[in-house]
């Protein structure tokens, strides 16, 4: 039983680290299911929501484990993500061990985001490219590139006060 819980565990929460970064249910789904069967979890349920985590294994079983997990809504980290994609694909080949899979579970999660300064400068040059994009001349890709790094601002200072992006 406990192989199989830890098993779960382990992929429940990479799908959680996967969600509370950005990443898409589908692939969330995808990468909890994959996980199981690399290490060969013969049967198996996992509903992924915006918010949420439903998975159980081996339900017919002697080992059946099921876990519900409550991911809020956090910010996109892509790194963290691609770091997330490589560790599952390593899982997926078996090139990782259990053991192995935990501790690099917990790297993936403490990689750090990049500099406030890089932050303001890459959300303001966006905006700009975006303004000119869609046929902005280059004083309206100038004055977007300035709203976009106080629009940065304002994420980050709502970000402190764990007010949602989406107001």
């Amino acid at each position: 039983m406990a192989v199989t819980k830890e098993i779960l565990a382990l992929s429940v929460e990479i799908g959680d680290a996967l969600l509370r970064n950005g990443a898409e249910v589908y692939r969330v789904e995808d990468t909890v299911m994959h996980i199981l069967e690399a290490y060969e979890i013969e049967s198996y349920d996992v509903y992924v929501l915006s918010n949420g985590i439903f998975a159980s294994a081996n339900e017919d079983k002697d080992d059946a484990c099921s876990m519900i997990r409550h991911v809020p809504l956090g910010s996109t980290h892509l790194g963290r993500i691609a770091a997330l994609n490589q560790l599952s694909r390593e899982i997926c080949s078996h090139e990782c061990s259990l053991i192995d899979a935990w501790n690099r579970l917990e790297e993936c999660k403490t990689i750090p985001y990049g500099k406030k300064l890089t932050r303001l400068f890459f959300c303001g040059l966006g905006c700009s490219c975006f303004s000119y994009l869609f046929g902005g001349k280059v004083l309206d890709a100038l004055i977007a590139f300035f709203i976009g790094v106080v629009l940065q601002l304002l994420l980050d200072s709502l970000k402190v006060h764990k007010s949602s992006k989406f107001i």
